[in-house]
């Protein structure tokens, strides 16, 4: 009986002892907003960063949607980053015109650091949005390979005060 007890008093100690550590590995997501700056019928872009560095696992899988104000914002054009695996992700675009977009993408060699998982280009069409004139959430996101799930990990969603636009086309600048 008392090793039974000491069995199970191991394998508590051990559950909680890696349930904490996991709870101390934080996840960032941010998107570049706009300024309450002069950008009507400018073009902003805003890309969708989750930071993931201070993990061991590595980005595998995400569910996540964008809503953005349609009276202040106008999309122009979505597409991919690079990272191989989540290049060709599933954009659903049926309710793009209230201003929901949906997407999700798998890589089984997962995704390290700070990962670019979508870009958003729109443009200003009314000045009077509030400081946060679009927001995403996240319903599923996984680590490669070990498939543990991530959305507890998720500790910020950022909304950084950087203005992040481009006073030129941008379409120009994408391959």
């Amino acid at each position: 009986m008392k090793k039974i007890n000491k069995i199970l008093f191991a394998a508590t100690f051990i559950a909680l002892l890696f349930s904490a550590l996991a709870k101390g590995q934080n996840i960032t997501v941010s998107l570049s907003p706009v300024q309450n700056a002069s950008l009507k019928n400018r073009q902003i872009l805003v890309p969708v960063m989750v930071d993931i560095s201070g993990m061991k696992e590595k980005l595998g899988s995400y569910t996540a949607e964008l809503k953005w104000n349609v009276k202040a914002l106008k999309l122009i054009k979505y597409y991919p980053c690079k990272e191989m695996g989540f290049d060709n992700p599933f954009i659903n675009i049926k309710n793009k015109e209230k201003g929901i977009i949906e997407f999700n993408a798998v890589n089984v060699y997962g995704g390290e650091g700070n990962v670019n998982i979508m870009n958003f280009i729109f443009e200003v069409i009314d000045e009077s949005y509030s400081d946060q004139p679009y927001e995403i959430k996240f319903s599923a996101m996984a680590a490669a390979q070990t498939f543990n799930d991530l959305l507890p990990c998720i500790t910020e969603l950022k909304y950084s005060t950087k203005e992040n636009f481009i006073n030129e086309k941008i379409e120009d600048k994408i391959d």
